[in-house]
């Protein structure tokens, strides 16, 4: 683990990377535990999360890229912001209301590296468009040349409402700067609703129906206490 992101002064800034991806961690963490992950296609919408018996079940919706199905689970993590779980979980759990601030994000593939100096990602309190940028070969994301942009939440708010390509262009002319000489191959725009809490949840991690049901992700302080929460769970179904 390292850290790859700094300030734009260049002091160090809460953010650290693992030598290999988040998936290979999941697994190797999984071999050495009785922990077992059954990976899904994150890009297939889930539909409901619903109460069966002393288990659970979570369906999805048949889509472009196959069809719908459900799986059953005696412990279910949910990730999404507070107000997508909510509708998940609707009629078999209630779940706080917190406010979110948005955010548009900017993923553009270059023909060369882009102008982001190491360790590659940075953190910008300044800047009046962009609230982070991030070089996605020094992070590990991707083989090609790519950098992410996020936007600032005032930015997000003001704009949200706007024409995309319009929009994306604009948000282009912005990023210039930190793409440097490299040809844009591809842009991709993303309207991130419930992208920040504007306050954190007070407790690590929320805990529903007798621990079978946890809510962890940005809202919520602790990874840990989540993955803590599913193995007591575990222990006691």
């Amino acid at each position: 683990m390292r850290s790859w992101c700094s300030t734009k002064a260049g002091a160090p800034a809460a953010a650290w990377l693992l030598g290999s991806s988040m998936v290979a961690h999941s697994r190797t963490t999984a071999r050495s535990s009785s922990l077992f992950i059954r990976a899904a296609n994150s890009a297939i919408p889930c539909a409901a999360v619903r109460s069966a018996g002393r288990r659970w079940t979570v369906s999805w919706p048949a889509t472009p890229r196959g069809p719908g199905g459900v799986i059953e689970a005696d412990v279910v993590v949910l990730t999404p912001p507070i107000p997508q779980s909510v509708a998940l979980v609707a009629g078999v759990a209630t779940l706080p209301v917190l406010d979110y601030v948005p955010m548009i994000s900017l993923l553009v593939a270059l023909d060369n590296p882009p102008a982001i100096p190491p360790p590659g990602g940075i953190q910008l309190d300044d800047d009046l468009t962009w609230s982070w940028i991030g070089d996605n070969v020094a992070k590990g994301a991707s083989r090609v040349p790519a950098v992410t942009l996020h936007t600032r939440a005032d930015v997000a708010v003001a704009r949200w409402d706007e024409d995309h390509d319009a929009l994306q262009a604009d948000l282009l002319l912005a990023a210039a700067p930190w793409l440097g000489a490299a040809n844009i191959i591809d842009v991709r725009m993303h309207r991130r609703r419930y992208a920040t809490p504007v306050e954190p949840y007070f407790e690590p991690c929320l805990s529903k129906a007798d621990g079978q049901l946890v809510f962890a992700g940005g809202a919520f302080l602790s990874g840990r206490a989540a993955a803590d929460a599913v193995m007591r769970a575990g222990a006691e179904s």
